[in-house]
């Protein structure tokens, strides 16, 4: 089945899916999980990246590419964008960055272009009492490249830093937000280890279980902001390449995927 999502201005908006009915579980559960796609280019003669200053955000548009989706089913994740680091020149001594992800762009061929902070949609609309959960990711494969015909060759220790995430309600939804602190601003992964960015633990009593149900969209900075300002979208995502692992920086492009996962951590007994 072919999946749309639709982007609306600065509240990041995302096509709904259809609300499962699931029943109520003691133990913890894994919701739909997906995994999401970033790249960076290395080349002897590249002259500049292809980061973007445009500040302009994004229009009413149904997007089509640019991301990774799933059918959430009612507790899972359902997008993710694509993470793009540009194309850079290998200079002696200075491979390790930090390298910036430029603002994710939707349908990018086409005349409907739109243009954002990055972002991940996740959705909790289980018929279920207790609505604790965390949403984490790992960096399920690390950045690599192929040389020649079949030899792959790693970003040893490379490590992606999300900054200045926050949460916001997909429109028409009747939901309930986070406690203080369940969204963290600032997360590193590195190869293999999973970090949680939300952390949705809910107390005692019908209105903290209710805490985190519907649709949300976590995003990474602000793309009204322009660089080199810290808080924009394109300061937000940040590569590290540790130039002590990596003596070597070949030319072509590294690809990586991230794994995100929203699971249930009951604690209605």
């Amino acid at each position: 089945m072919k999946l749309t999502h639709k982007l609306c201005g600065a509240a990041l908006l995302a096509a709904v899916g259809i609300a499962a009915a699931l029943p109520a579980n003691s133990k913890a559960d894994d919701g739909v999980a997906l995994k999401g796609k970033a790249d960076i280019e290395f080349s002897s003669t590249a002259s500049s990246s292809t980061s973007t200053t445009n500040t302009s955000g994004s229009g009413d548009d149904i997007v089509t590419s640019g991301g990774e989706t799933s059918d959430a089913n009612g507790f899972g994740v359902s997008y993710v964008t694509d993470i793009h680091f540009g194309k850079h020149d290998i200079v002696a001594g200075a491979e390790a960055g930090p390298y910036w992800a430029t603002k994710w762009v939707g349908n990018a061929d086409g005349d409907d272009k739109v243009e954002n902070s990055h972002y991940v949609n996740f959705e909790d609309v289980r018929s279920v009492a207790d609505h604790s959960y965390t949403l984490s990711a790992t960096l399920s494969k690390q950045f690599t490249t192929t040389v020649g015909t079949s030899t792959e060759k790693k970003l040893n220790g490379a490590t992606l830093t999300y900054k200045n995430a926050a949460v916001r309600e997909q429109a028409k939804e009747a939901v309930t937000g986070f406690e203080a602190g369940a969204v963290k601003d600032t997360v590193t992964l590195s190869e293999g280890n999973t970090a949680t960015f939300i952390d949705n633990a809910n107390g005692t009593g019908e209105e903290a279980f209710d805490k985190g149900y519907g649709r949300y969209t976590l995003y990474f900075g602000k793309y009204e902001v322009a660089a080199p300002d810290a808080t924009s979208a394109e300061q937000s995502i940040q590569l590290t390449v540790p130039k002590e692992e990596n003596t070597v920086i070949n030319n072509g492009k590294y690809a990586a995927e991230i794994s995100w996962v929203l699971a249930t951590t009951p604690t209605n007994p």
